[in-house]
């Protein structure tokens, strides 16, 4: 005996507009995905049924079969214990900022490309391997790089707190871009290096804020990050010079500011927006809005404003680049990385004590000569 399928105008309406599943003529609750109709509960327990559905979902989704049971560490849970640590870390001061937010980033990605409900356990090397396509695709291997090696961290998270009884299987398919990948991509782009009348371009067309934040950029190969975390008390007027270690390494680093970047410096300090709250007093340079600059959303955003004005095409980063470069002539490589607060894992670095003044001042005045043409 055949049972009777029940006419469309006798089924049920969905609880609620946006509810996923559709009355079928069975007397279940069900949806189409990849192209084949799943089946999650009667109509009389919709909440069942639509609990069913979001931990079958993402398995469903991916084209895999659902586990029998669904208990055990989900996506959504491992990155919230996650993020929870990444943010004492933070609190504490052990990373930075623009750290936390990195790692953020990839676990948005992982919930994306996984799903919140989807068991950790669960996770294959098919899994990983798909999502490193998605990861290549359309970045640089540099960057590819640090999205798999940031992904890698989480999971590893979940395995050293003893989060998951299985350790997860990442397979060979979700491996970072190599050495010899990543120096070919390098290779085939065009040097990150300014010109000197790019450089005096730069100088001449910024404001009073930006122009500071140019020329000690390059007078020392600071990125935006140093720039936007430079503290009042890093920097000496009356010496001329400036300690200040990097705060991505917390390395020390020790330079001495060009005649430039002193009126440059005193002049953005003149005119200094106030800030909003006390904990930021403390920040050399401050937005009109009264927060101190962010690396990204503002720093970035004015620079390249800045460039297409001067019509200079370029980012922050070859501040650092050509600082690397064009130091270099001053054959002194120890004062060099001294000076940009390069990580020195030599022996000799056990022992060295401090770089002399007159050696770290040399590898500015050679940087200042080339690029502002001094005679």
């Amino acid at each position: 005996m055949t049972s009777k399928k029940i006419r469309k105008n006798e089924r049920p309406d969905k609880p609620y507009p946006e509810f996923p599943l559709t009355a079928s003529g069975n007397g279940q609750w069900c949806r189409k995905i990849r192209g084949k109709i799943h089946y999650f509960g009667p109509w009389e327990d919709w909440q069942n049924a639509l609990d069913n559905h979001n931990q079958a979902y993402p398995y469903l989704k991916a084209g895999i079969e659902p586990p029998d049971s669904f208990e055990g560490l989900t996506i959504a849970q491992l990155c919230n214990r996650f993020m929870t640590h990444k943010k004492s870390l933070l609190t504490t001061g052990e990373i930075s900022q623009r750290w936390f937010d990195d790692m953020l980033k990839a676990c948005e990605v992982v919930v994306d490309n996984f799903g919140k409900q989807r068991i950790v356990e669960t996770l294959t090397p098919i899994d990983f391997e798909k999502l490193r396509t998605i990861l290549v695709e359309g970045k640089s291997p540099t960057v590819a790089k640090n999205f798999i090696n940031r992904i890698r961290s989480v999971f590893k998270f979940a395995e050293e707190n003893d989060l998951i009884e299985k350790r997860v299987k990442f397979g060979t398919g979700f491996k970072p871009p190599s050495k010899a990948v990543i120096r070919k991509y390098r290779n085939s782009k065009p040097k990150k290096l300014f010109t000197p009348d790019d450089f005096q371009k730069l100088i001449k067309f910024a404001d009073v804020h930006l122009k500071a934040m140019v020329l000690i950029a390059m007078n020392a190969g600071l990125n935006n990050t140093d720039v936007c975390q430079l503290q009042t008390s890093h920097v000496d007027f009356d010496t001329g010079w400036v300690d200040y270690p990097r705060p991505k390494t917390g390395i020390q680093r020790r330079f001495k500011l060009w005649p430039e970047t002193t009126a440059a410096l005193r002049a953005s300090f003149n005119e200094r927006y106030e800030p909003h709250e006390k904990e930021h007093q403390s920040y050399f340079f401050i937005t009109k809005f009264g927060n101190p600059w962010h690396p990204r959303n503002s720093l970035a955003k004015q620079f390249a404003k800045l460039c297409k004005d001067c019509n200079v095409s370029a980012s922050f980063q070859y501040f650092r680049h050509t600082f690397e470069t064009v130091a270099a002539g001053a054959k002194d490589q120890v004062a060099v990385d001294y000076v940009m607060g390069h990580v020195d894992n030599s022996m000799a670095s056990e022992y060295r004590e401090e770089v002399g003044q007159d050696r770290l001042e040399a590898v500015s005045c050679h940087v200042r000569n080339l690029l502002l043409k001094v005679e």
